[in-house]
């Protein structure tokens, strides 16, 4: 599909924008959600992530589109913040000295394996990328959800039968244990 829609930018001469507030900053396994698919936007939008709670929003471009831009083009409200910025570099950092975005591949593809074992009727699908899975469920998501939280585990459920995993890029195989161990004690 990322593909397709890069032939059609390219060929028409529009720009491909990525939006990757919620799949970018390793989430996915890969520094931004589209770098799995092998395709390169023009520009990419992030935030949340790339500031480790501090409000920021930034964008990327290719060195072709940015040599096009002239001083005060490009300019927003708030950007710049020195003490915004400085964190945003830090995240980067840290994110590249603890391995989180291979850990987000790692333990990603670890739990949906482990949950596929599982071997339950009411599990129809696994799929994610990285640290971003989605476990689609005939009818009970929305039960799982609740026991979960009883539990002290918090998931979401979207579309009304996928239940949503979205956890912090420093989780462990010891968290990812846990969510498998109430999943199999749920479907029981």
């Amino acid at each position: 599909f990322f593909k397709t829609v890069r032939d059609i930018c390219t060929d028409n001469g529009s720009l491909m924008i990525v939006d990757e507030v919620q799949t970018g900053m390793g989430r996915t396994g890969k520094w931004f959600g589209i770098d799995n698919f092998g395709v390169v936007p023009d520009i990419i939008s992030m935030a949340k992530a790339l500031g480790s709670g501090m409000p920021i929003g930034a964008i990327a471009t290719t060195d072709e589109l940015y040599g096009t831009l002239s001083p005060g083009t490009h300019g927003t409200t708030f950007g710049g913040n020195p003490l915004v910025t400085a964190s945003a570099s830090v995240t980067i950092d840290i994110m590249k000295e603890e391995r989180l975005v291979e850990n987000s591949y790692e333990m990603g593809a670890y739990w949906r394996d482990e949950i596929s074992k599982i071997g339950s009727d009411e599990i129809v699908d696994v799929r994610g990328f990285g640290l971003i899975t989605g476990i689609e469920m005939r009818t009970k998501a929305n039960d799982f959800r609740k026991y979960c939280l009883e539990n002290g585990v918090l998931v979401n459920v979207c579309h009304g039968n996928t239940v949503r995993l979205i956890p912090p890029l420093i989780i462990g195989k010891e968290h990812c244990d846990v969510l498998v161990g109430l999943m199999k004690d749920f479907l029981q």
